[in-house]
C-alpha cells in the first residue's frame, strides 16, 4: 500500500505547478515515531516547515527505516529524514541538507569497567543498530564480537541486563531510548565517541531539480532564523554544529 501511495503521488510531470511530495518516515524516535497513533519527531517538523515554506504538500508515509531507504531510491519527488549522509550513501540520494549531528560513542554500566575500541577489538560483545551506518562503521573497525539488534530500545535493554559489554549508538537515539524505558541514566557511562555522522534529509534521485532547490533554499532559511534549532531542542537534540564532523575511525 506504501508503494502505491508513494508511485501515486509522483506521477505528476516535472513541469506541473502544483507541488505535491511524498515524505517516507522512518521509526526512529526522537526524529520520527508514533504517538498514541499520531505521527510526530524532529525530522517530521522540519520537512513539513520546509514544504510548508515553498508551498508544497506533503504526504507522510510512515515506513520501517530500511525500506524507507529502498523506496526513495526508485520514487521522484520523495523525501526521507532522517537519514545518515556517509560516503557510501552519497550518490544513493539528492541531498536537501544536513538537519542535525549524532556523536557516536561507546555506552557502557557504570558498575562495569569503562570499555573504550581497544577492549571492544580485544573481544568484548558490543551491540550495534542492524542495517545502520553504525553496524558499518563496526565492521570498518573489524570489530570480533558484534550483536545487531532491531532498535536502539533493544540496545539499551541489552546492555542494561548485561546481555553485551557495551553498545555504540548515536547520543540522542540513546538518551530518548533510555528515557523511553525509565531507566537511570546514572547506570550508564558514556565512553569514547568514535564517530560523528551528519544526520539529513534527502530526496530521491530524478526529483524535480526545482523543488530540490526550493526546499534546500527552505532548509538554509531554518536556520538562519533559528526554526530548524527550535524543533531540534523541542525533542532535545542537540542543533548541529557550523564545523565539519570529525573523521571516523
Amino acid at each position: 500500500m506504501a508503494l502505491i501511495l508513494v508511485l501515486g503521488l509522483v506521477s505528476l510531470p516535472a513541469s506541473a505547478q502544483a507541488c505535491n511530495l511524498a515524505f517516507l518516515a522512518p521509526e526512529l524516535p526522537p526524529y520520527g515515531f508514533l504517538d498514541h497513533g499520531t505521527n510526530v519527531g524532529a525530522a517530521l517538523d522540519i520537512v513539513r516547515e520546509m514544504a510548508a515554506r515553498q508551498g508544497c504538500n506533503v504526504t507522510v508515509t510512515p515506513v520501517p527505516r530500511i525500506r524507507a531507504q529502498m523506496l526513495t531510491q526508485h520514487a521522484p519527488n520523495t523525501i526521507i529524514a532522517p537519514v545518515a549522509r556517509t560516503p557510501g550513501r552519497e550518490d544513493q540520494f539528492t541531498w536537501l541538507g544536513t538537519i542535525a549531528r549524532e556523536t557516536v560513542s561507546i555506552y557502557s554500566l557504570t558498575s562495569s569497567p569503562a570499555m573504550d575500541l581497544a577492549g571492544l577489538k580485544s573481544g568484548a560483545t558490543v551491540a550495534v543498530l542492524r542495517n545502520s551506518a553504525i553496524e558499518r562503521l563496526a565492521e570498518r573497525l573489524a570489530l570480533p564480537n558484534v550483536v545487531a539488534a532491531p532498535d536502539n530500545t533493544a540496545l539499551v535493554r541489552m546492555l542494561e541486563a548485561g546481555r553485551v559489554d557495551a553498545i555504540i549508538s548515536a547520543r540522542s537515539l540513546t538518551v530518548n531510548a533510555m528515557r523511553a524505558e525509565g531507566m537511570d541514566p546514572a547506570r550508564f557511562r558514556i565512553g569514547e565517541d568514535v564517530a560523528e555522522f551528519d544526520v539529513a534529509a534527502a530526496m530521491s534521485n530524478g526529483s524535480d531539480p526545482v523543488v530540490v532547490r526550493r526546499l534546500r533554499d527552505s532548509l538554509q532559511d531554518m536556520k538562519t532564523d533559528g526554526s530548524l534549532q527550535e524543533a531540534l531542542l523541542k525533542y532535545r537534540i542537540t542543533p548541529p554544529p557550523d564545523k565539519s564532523p570529525i573523521a571516523t575511525q
